[in-house]
This record gives C-alpha cells, sequence and structure tokens, in this order.
C-alpha cells in the first residue's frame, strides 16, 4: 500500500492549491457548481475559492500542523458529514483529515457536491495515493470516528446514529458585529460583505448587529447599498419577498431597503433576507448577550471588541479558526483516547 510521509502530502495540496487559483479552474468549477446549485453563483464560488487558496501554501500548512505530533498519530477512518450551505463549506474537514495522514469517508452534501468531487479527481491525478485515502460515500459506516455538520434538528439525529463513536458534532450558527459608531467607509463596506456574501447563508455571515443607541439606522442601511444588486438573484428576492410579506401580515414593525429587511429583535439567527440588530448602551450588553448566545455564534465582527474579526474578514477565516471554536485536528488525534464520545 502506497503512503506519503507529511512533507508529500503538503506539497500535493501545495499543487491543488495552484491549480485553484487559474482563472480557467474557477471558471468551470463556478459554471459547473451553479448548474447544481443556483445558490452557488461565480461570485460566491470564487470567494469560497480565494479564501481557502491562502491555506494551500506549503509554509502555511506546515506552520498550521507543526504543533500537533502526528508521528503520534495512529492513522484512522475519519467519516466526515458535509455541510453544503455555502461553497465549499466542508473543506477545512477534507483538508484536516487528509492532511493528519487519516482515510476520509465523506458523505458530500447534494448542494456543494460538484468542488469536493472535482478536487478530489484532481488530487488523485496527481497522486493515486488519494484514491486509497478519499472514498465519497453515500453511507457512513465502518469509521473510528465522525465530524457532523447540521441544523439543531438533525444533530440529534446524528447523536442517535453515531452514537458509538467518537463524534464531534456542529450545530447551526451565526456571527454578529457591534459597531461604535465611529467606522470608517472602509469598514462599512466590510460590514456589508460579511453580511450579505453568500446571500447570508454560512455561519460566519452575520445576521445581528448592535448599534450604539445615539447612532442612526441609515448608517447600516448606507453600508448596505453598494449590494443592493442582491436582488437580482431569483432565490434571494424570493426569500426577501417572502419575509416582507409574513411581517406586514403579522404587522411587525422594521425597515425595508428595499432589498433587504432590517429588524429589531434579539434573536442571533435571521432568515435570508432579514438583518438583525440591537441598540446598545453600554459595551456590557453586548458581552452579556454574547455569553447568553456563546453557543449559536461563530464569530464576532468589530474594530474594538478583543478576539474580534475585522470588519470585510468574517469569511475569510484562518487555518485556525476552527468551526464552533473545537480544535478538530485535535479531536482526531484524541480518537480512541478520549473519555467522553461527542465533542460539541
Amino acid at each position: 500500500m502506497t503512503t506519503l510521509n507529511l512533507e508529500e502530502r503538503i506539497n500535493d495540496f501545495a499543487v491543488l492549491g495552484e491549480w485553484l487559483e487559474k482563472k480557467s479552474t474557477q471558471d468551470l468549477l463556478a459554471a459547473n457548481a451553479y448548474l447544481a446549485n443556483p445558490w452557488f453563483t461565480t461570485e460566491n464560488v470564487g470567494m469560497a475559492i480565494q479564501a481557502i487558496i491562502p491555506w494551500l501554501k506549503q509554509e502555511k500548512l506546515q506552520k498550521w500542523i507543526s504543533p500537533y505530533h502526528l508521528d503520534e498519530f495512529t492513522p484512522k477512518t475519519i467519516g466526515v458529514v458535509m455541510a453544503g450551505n455555502i461553497p465549499l463549506a466542508g473543506f477545512h474537514d477534507y483538508l484536516s483529515v487528509l492532511i493528519t495522514g487519516n482515510k476520509l469517508k465523506a458523505k458530500l452534501s447534494s448542494q456543494d457536491y460538484v468542488l469536493l468531487k472535482s478536487i478530489t479527481d484532481y488530487l488523485i491525478s496527481i497522486n493515486h495515493y488519494w484514491s486509497q485515502q478519499i472514498e465519497l460515500a453515500e453511507q457512513i459506516k465502518g469509521v473510528d470516528a465522525v465530524i457532523a455538520t447540521g441544523s439543531n434538528n438533525t444533530s440529534r439525529y446524528f447523536e442517535y446514529y453515531f452514537r458509538n463513536v467518537p463524534l464531534l458534532l456542529r450545530r447551526n450558527r451565526t456571527s454578529a458585529a457591534a459597531l461604535s459608531g465611529h467606522e470608517s467607509d472602509n469598514e462599512l463596506s466590510g460590514l456589508a460583505e460579511d453580511i450579505l456574501s453568500y446571500f447570508g447563508l454560512g455561519c460566519r455571515n452575520v445576521s445581528m448587529i448592535f448599534l450604539p443607541e445615539k447612532t442612526p439606522l441609515d448608517v447600516i442601511t448606507r453600508a448596505l447599498f453598494s449590494r443592493s444588486n442582491i436582488l437580482e438573484h431569483h432565490k434571494y428576492a424570493n426569500s426577501y419577498t417572502y419575509q416582507r410579506a409574513l411581517l406586514l401580515m403579522d404587522q411587525q414593525p422594521f425597515t425595508d431597503t428595499g432589498f433587504c429587511i432590517l429588524r429589531e429583535s434579539q434573536i442571533p439567527s435571521s432568515p435570508v433576507g432579514v438583518i438583525h440588530f440591537q441598540r446598545y448602551s453600554e459595551e456590557t450588553q453586548i458581552q452579556d448577550w454574547l455569553e447568553k448566545n456563546k453557543d449559536q455564534i461563530q464569530c464576532l465582527v468589530s474594530r474594538d471588541f478583543s478576539g474580534s474579526v475585522p470588519f470585510g474578514k468574517a469569511q475569510h477565516p484562518e487555518l485556525t479558526d476552527y468551526a464552533d471554536n473545537i480544535d478538530t485536528i485535535q479531536f482526531i488525534g484524541e480518537v480512541g483516547s478520549q473519555r467522553t464520545n461527542t465533542f460539541s
């Protein structure tokens, strides 16, 4: 059986990165992905690819993986149930399993099958080793551990179905932003990207905005206007129109920008086409809300809060920005030794 050492695995993923950098590759992948899923526009697929290309540099991969002492890992078969809410949503798990020398048995989302299947095909074309390491399966069986991403409803099914193996379980999350009222035009433009990129479907998309009491709401509406062409997408337009009709029928107050809805609410997540906001007078109000909703928040976008993400960078995580703040590599390394069955 062919094996690759860490340096060779890193080299293959670096070659993958070079392939993804080519415009011809991106154009082909975007066209095929859109045919399979109209939410995956050329812009969104391109953005997703651009987000992972920096990961696939030899020095980045080496720096990321070197602290984990892979020589102490026992090779395993890891099942991964992929998310499909945005393009390449499952790629970090895909990379984590394979770069550590494990076998991957992946159930791809029907919403994001094309991109990860194309990446798999390319890896195998450059090195047949990957054909023995990657299995794209309809069912996850015969594995040593499972990484599963799904809704809050499907998580109960995952907990039962995978009850006999170590399970890293991820549920619904969203992100928030805290404004001070002194943001620059560039920062507000970045906020618009954090909110509306991928139509707001990602866990790192901002769906809740904290706004100082005396800051006018049109600070947000002006920032969002640069992306008003989002309404040209029929699926987004349908959701926006539907949510607007629901609020009108329920006689709920809201602000309509003509392409998205701003609604005052304390609920962390919002439907496509709707953005929630809260007023605050003290930063402790934000901190208290974040603590209360910590299991639902992926990241905070701000210029001031410690540990927050800069405006415009929510959809550009680093390799060490693990989903749900659970270290995927650590989980893989501890399979077989952890005392608890579920990480979540």
